[in-house]
């Protein structure tokens, strides 16, 4: 429809119009993954109608940010800025009356994505306002929902159910799939995993009828997660390597890396049912190991400190079952027989590298984030039982159930509560194994 506006002759003699369209046409362009005509775009309207630089500043950010590109964040700040000078001097030429909420909400998004919760709240909370004296329920839906979601990554589930089911309120029966696919994260946080199953799969369906690729790699990754949970590492692997597919095609580097450690996860859990030769496993264990390795390091270039250490923790699961297997070493020894001689000081690649996995694991125990802790717990454990200590090793899973239990009392309800019980799965199944 944008394309069809451009072609008619009163588009191009009415340069208010003509920019507006060419905005809207490259925010489009970019939702289908063509950030660069967008850019193009953008750059075009300045050409007609210069009065339009805030709406194309806001417009820069969002295609900036949907890419996970450096630039969007002093795209917005500067939008934001001019949009202000604007609305204190009582003039706003070129300048939409929602512009300033949507530039706030983008950048609230990104302070949200890089975990700056409370200046993401700031923004969010702002944007709502602004939107509201605008006369914009749509954008008024989105910041209150993204407060639900900001409320979510500081841990607080049933407020952040709360929040998203409120927003839903503001305009009821839109039918919006980023909506879905964030309370079907909150769901599958809580363990409610065929609830979230339902919303991923809603999103799933909008995305993809749209051609919305980001918010397609996105539920991609949501639904790998979930796959995961289920124990079903085959369809996680597939869903998390498509989402991969998409955000690197997309020049979304950070979303391609991140997708690579949620199939990373899948094929770690490949491993545990895996039922080749002893060398069959060291060498899958080995390769994952060495990818982990290579997928940490780019996180942490990247300043993704969190995914970074969930790709350690996987390579040292890596390493530790790929020395295992080179020593010979049973299950039923690495779950607690003290018998087995197994030395924390094992040799990796040629060097120790006991006390590097013990000060990982170790890490990961401090981190906020309870799936981490909880993985971080089962390492150490089983850390402890090869070694020969199992009152040691039981100590750690002890902890982590415990520290399992502490979020579920979080939860008024029932079903949150028992949902919540399938992060401790294989920590209670390790306990299990080595009490028997």
């Amino acid at each position: 429809m944008c394309e069809r506006a451009l072609r008619r002759p009163e588009t191009a003699r009415d340069a208010a119009v003509h920019a507006q369209v060419l905005i809207t046409l490259a925010c489009f362009r970019s939702e289908i993954g063509d950030a660069s005509t967008a850019l193009q775009l953008l750059d075009d309207v300045l050409a007609i109608d210069r009065q339009r630089l805030p709406a194309v500043l806001t417009a820069r950010g969002m295609v900036l940010g949907r890419s996970a590109h450096p630039d969007a964040m002093p795209a917005l700040n500067e939008a934001i800025q001019v949009l202000v000078d604007l609305t204190e001097e009582n003039q706003q030429p070129g300048a939409g009356p929602s512009d300033l909420a949507s530039a706030l909400l983008n950048r609230g998004f990104l302070h949200m994505m890089e975990g700056r919760l409370g200046v993401a709240r700031d923004d969010t909370e702002a944007a709502a306002v602004a939107a509201q004296r605008a006369g914009r329920p749509g954008v008024v839906l989105m910041a209150r929902h993204n407060l639900g979601y900001i409320r979510y990554l500081a841990g607080d589930l049933p407020g952040a159910l709360n929040d998203m089911a409120e927003a839903s309120a503001v305009v009821p029966g839109a039918d919006l799939g980023v909506q879905a696919l964030d309370r079907a994260r909150v769901l599958r946080s809580a363990g409610l995993l065929t609830e979230s199953s339902e919303f991923t799969e809603q999103a799933l369906a909008a995305f993809t009828a749209n051609r919305a690729m980001p918010d397609l790699a996105e539920a991609l990754q949501v639904r790998a997660e979930i796959d995961l949970a289920m124990g079903d590492p085959g369809a996680a692997r597939w869903a998390a390597r498509r989402a991969a597919e998409i955000a690197a095609k997309r020049g979304n580097d950070r979303g391609a890396t991140v997708a690579a450690v949620i199939e990373l996860r899948a094929d770690a859990l490949r491993r545990e049912t895996f039922d080749g030769s002893a060398a069959s496993r060291r060498n899958r264990a080995m390769r994952d190991a060495i990818r982990a390795g290579e997928l940490a390091d780019r996180l942490s270039a990247m300043g993704l400190t969190e995914d970074a250490l969930a790709a350690r923790l996987l390579q040292v699961e890596a390493e530790l079952d790929t020395a295992l297997d080179s020593e010979g070493d049973s299950e039923g020894d690495e779950d607690g027989n003290a018998a087995t001689g197994f030395s924390p000081t094992l040799t990796f690649d040629g060097g120790p590298v006991g006390s590097i996995w013990r000060s990982t694991a170790a890490r990961g125990e401090r981190s906020g984030n309870l799936a981490l802790r909880l993985h971080a717990r089962l390492l150490s454990a089983r850390l402890d039982l090869v070694a020969g200590a199992p009152a040691a090793g039981l100590i750690h899973v002890r902890r982590g159930l415990d520290d399992l239990a502490r979020f579920q009392a979080k939860f008024g309800s029932q079903d949150l509560q028992s949902g919540a019980a399938v992060h401790g799965r294989q920590l209670g199944a390790l306990g299990l194994r080595t009490a028997v």
